[in-house]
């Protein structure tokens, strides 16, 4: 159970999820390099791939609030 709540808690970050899809695409990388057998190399190689393509789309999500922060804030320092 405790293994459980320090893998929920991990997910429930950004970077905890981040390490997550990493490992994944590392993971399978390396059984796909590793793995004798055609069947499961395929599906290894595949689900590498899609961790690759999933932690770089959730990147390109983190550009919208940081968009947004900077729009909001405007140019050069505020004055209170």
């Amino acid at each position: 159970m405790e293994l459980l709540t320090r893998f929920s808690n991990l997910l429930s970050t950004h970077p905890g999820r981040d390490k997550v899809i990493r490992a994944s695409y590392f993971l399978g990388s390396l059984l796909s390099a590793l793995w004798p057998g055609k069947e499961i190399s395929s599906c290894a190689a595949k689900l590498a791939f899609a961790a690759g393509r999933t932690r770089c789309f959730t990147r390109l999500l983190d550009n919208f609030p940081m968009l947004q922060w900077t729009l909001s804030y405007g140019i050069g320092e505020k004055v209170s």
